[in-house]
């Protein structure tokens, strides 16, 4: 995938291939993450309860607007079959547009409750995962001047 700069309100203004390849990186990045906490690769991809708790927090705050985004869909849908001939390629409604948009209406505000749920879910999990962490030896190298041998991350 092609790096891409995030930018909420882009110089030259929004475009559909910008949101597209915003859309494609945020897939790519549970890709990433996923791969990052396969279980060969745990130990350095998410060492700690804190790295934990941090990506738990990132996704806490990705999901809290994507209950938002949902009805942002939804809205723009509706304002384009108002306003534009919708058509159906294919699938349970090749001959009735508006009973096409209506079931996908009815799809988002099902993705807006779930992105809620969601939300709530990760919340619980960030808060849980706050209070934990692991007990480390301490540098053997490290002249810090605590000679208590072990230490927290």
């Amino acid at each position: 995938m092609d790096p891409i700069t995030l930018e909420p309100s882009p110089a030259g203004g929004h475009c559909g291939d910008y949101t597209l390849a915003v859309a494609g990186a945020i897939a790519e990045a549970v890709r990433v993450l996923n791969y990052a906490t396969l279980p060969h690769n745990a130990a350095a991809g998410a060492p700690y309860p804190s790295t934990l708790y941090d990506i738990a927090g990132h996704l806490r705050t990705a999901a809290a607007g994507t209950d938002q985004l949902f009805r942002h869909l939804e809205d723009r849908l509706t304002v384009i079959a108002a306003t534009r001939e919708v058509t159906v390629s294919h699938g349970p409604f090749p001959t009735d547009p508006a009973a096409a948009v209506a079931r996908a209406v009815e799809a988002l505000q099902w993705c807006n409750r779930a992105a809620s749920m969601f939300q709530t879910a990760l919340a619980d999990a960030h808060n849980a995962l706050s209070p934990l962490g692991i007990r480390i030896p301490a540098d053997p190298d490290d002249d810090s001047g605590t000679d208590d041998g072990e230490g927290w991350a």
